[in-house]
């Protein structure tokens, strides 16, 4: 992929993994040839599904126990845990997303169809973002991640998997995002299309 240094944003991803996630996020032509590999690795899991974490067995659950269908709530999210400035750290993140005209964040906000951005944290963290950027996100989910089985003084962040082990992704079909992924194409909505296909959740994130 060979791309014009001068039709970048002026952002620079901070590890290998985010400049993998940057590419991805930006290439429209990447995307078709990934989908069907990766999506399988990146979501799978249904209920009786067991996953292990330090020698923790974790049921994993579905996200919604609807079946899939045309008034399933579809939405981009970002995931919060610790005590940074989430605000501030999502802000550019969020704001390309915006950017990048998506054609589902074009319908009316109470439409089935429109795709919302959200923001999921425990407490602490939902708390301190409805406070802080109040209209950065289009929902705030606030979540309990006490029964993950993650030692409490581990790195938050490695409580993200928790959020898709315990069912607790805002949306029937979700796209997660790092905080520092900036998307540059709308053509990463195409990937509701697979989600809707069977799947519920897809990431592109580093941890930790």
């Amino acid at each position: 992929l060979k791309c014009s240094p001068h039709a970048l944003p002026k952002v620079r991803p901070r590890s290998v993994m985010s400049r993998a996630t940057y590419i991805l996020a930006m290439s429209p032509f990447i995307w078709p040839l990934l989908l069907s590999a990766l999506v399988p690795l990146l979501v799978g899991g249904s209920v009786g599904q067991v996953g292990h974490h330090d020698g923790h067995k974790l049921k994993v659950k579905t996200l919604h126990s609807g079946s899939v269908g045309s008034h399933d709530t579809s939405g981009l999210f970002f995931i919060g845990l610790g005590t940074r400035n989430f605000c501030k750290e999502s802000h550019q993140a969020v704001a390309s997303i915006k950017a990048a005209n998506l054609a589902c964040r074009s319908k009316e906000p109470q439409s089935k169809d429109f795709c919302k951005i959200a923001f999921v944290g425990e407490q602490r963290e939902a708390d301190a973002v409805r406070k802080g950027c109040p209209g950065q996100f289009d929902e705030v989910s606030t979540v309990d991640l006490s029964d993950c089985g993650i030692d409490p003084k581990a790195d938050p962040r490695a409580k993200k998997i928790c959020v898709r082990a315990l069912g607790v992704a805002p949306f029937d079909h979700n796209i997660f995002l790092d905080m520092d992924t900036i998307t540059i194409h709308r053509d990463i909505e195409s990937i509701f299309d697979v989600l809707r296909a069977g799947f519920q959740l897809t990431t592109a994130f580093e941890c930790c």
